[in-house]
């Protein structure tokens, strides 16, 4: 039938799930075409000087929605499912979240497009794989879960990508075969880690990049702001409690998304973790901290890691301008406000940021080297592959030299 469309998608990173136990649990139309017609009218206005899409491509009163039905089948076999609250992909989800799973299919995921009006049925053939590169879908789908390809390379992803995004620098981490994308998921959380809010574990210190970076602006971030102001609990585990007041202090960490809650650890009144009994075990006990503004609502990260076969893309898209300068309130032991910094005043860029995050990560992820508190039979458990394999942060197109 020539009105129809048929795409078959290949799955290269686990999908979260909530509903896994439905037969045929895959992706939603209902998510994926909305999302498909705001980006084919977003790529018809950049193709035709912001002109708007043919009124005969668009559904009668149904603004946004372009007319063309979408189905979607799963392949005829069991996917491969997990929990994805195991193996440390996140320890914090949630009991709601608890119910979710991770799902994977080995064979080819059925897309079915029928639309009968012919200039935007090629127009969809001409963007589909973009499409699908720049994306993924379900929960958590900005860490690398989620991602689905229609076919081609890792070599066909780099190329489209780089036409789309022109003169903005994308990166990416080049895994040996063995490495799965279960195991590159975990490594997007330290990756993520050392750009946004740094490491201390396991004989680990890696100071944050971001932190890094504002504090060479004359800016510092909100968590030292947070415990001198006393919102925050004042703990310390290694060297010295900090002196002194904050100086220029603001909401950096919103410029890579904001939430609504932060876990701290407690302190027993001597700045040292109060232990709760927890399941048999004496564990650190955490407190909530709200962060909120009545003048924008949440934002995602801006940053989009992608799979694609045993390569992962790290996509620095620009984030909301509307955040810029915005007060947020924090709500702990005490209240205050604090702004998210303002590139026009401040001097920044999401671009910056990201080509002084290769080199920084390039040299610290050496710190890994660490042998882990209780495994040293076996010095490499629990470190990154990212570290295991010697995988370094690149330039699309700029392949850098391995060092050990």
């Amino acid at each position: 039938m020539e009105s129809r469309l048929v795409i078959e998608l290949i799955q290269q990173s686990p999908m979260i799930h909530f509903q896994h136990d439905e037969d045929g649990a895959a992706l939603r139309a209902t998510d994926v075409k909305p999302r498909l017609d705001r980006f084919l009218i977003e790529e018809y206005k950049k193709e035709n000087d912001g002109g708007d899409v043919p009124k005969d491509w668009v559904q009668p009163g149904q603004a946004g929605a372009l007319k063309y039905q979408m189905r979607i089948k799963a392949p005829n076999e069991e996917p491969v499912s997990k929990d994805p609250t195991k193996g440390l992909y996140f320890g914090n989800m949630g009991e709601k979240t608890k119910k979710k799973q991770m799902i994977s299919y080995k064979k080819s995921i059925h897309l079915e497009i029928i639309c009968f009006v012919k200039e935007l049925r090629e127009f969809i053939k001409k963007k589909d794989k973009l499409f699908f590169f720049l994306n993924n879908f379900g929960t958590r789908q900005g860490k690398g879960f989620g991602s689905f390809i229609i076919s081609g390379s890792a070599a066909e992803a780099e190329a489209l990508l780089s036409v789309y995004y022109d003169k903005k620098t994308i990166y990416k981490m080049v895994y040996p075969s063995e490495v799965t994308a279960e195991n590159i998921l975990l490594d997007v959380n330290e990756v993520y880690k050392i750009l946004k809010s740094g490491i201390n574990f396991n004989n680990v210190y890696i100071k944050s990049y971001l932190t890094e970076y504002f504090l060479k602006k004359g800016i510092e971030g909100e968590k030292r702001w947070m415990k001198t102001t006393e919102i925050a609990p004042v703990v310390v585990t290694k060297g010295k409690l900090a002196s002194g007041g904050v100086k220029n202090p603001k909401y950096i960490r919103a410029i890579l998304g904001t939430g609504e809650v932060q876990s701290w650890i407690s302190d027993n009144g001597n700045h040292k973790p109060k232990k709760v009994l927890k399941k048999g075990k004496m564990v650190d006990e955490r407190e909530e901290i709200k962060v909120a503004s009545t003048e924008i609502a949440r934002m995602p990260s801006p940053i989009v890691f992608k799979i694609v076969g045993n390569t992962l893309y790290i996509i620095p898209n620009e984030p909301q301008k509307d955040i810029y300068g915005k007060s947020f309130m924090f709500t702990g032991r005490k209240s205050d406000t604090l702004q998210v910094p303002d590139p026009a005043k401040d001097g920044f860029s999401i671009d910056e940021l990201m080509a002084g995050f290769k080199g920084y990560f390039n040299k610290e992820k050496g710190k890994y080297s660490q042998t882990p508190k209780g495994k040293k039979a076996d010095p490499n458990a629990g470190k990154p592959f990212f570290f295991i394999h010697r995988v370094m942060l690149e330039e699309v197109n700029k392949t850098e030299e391995v060092k050990s």
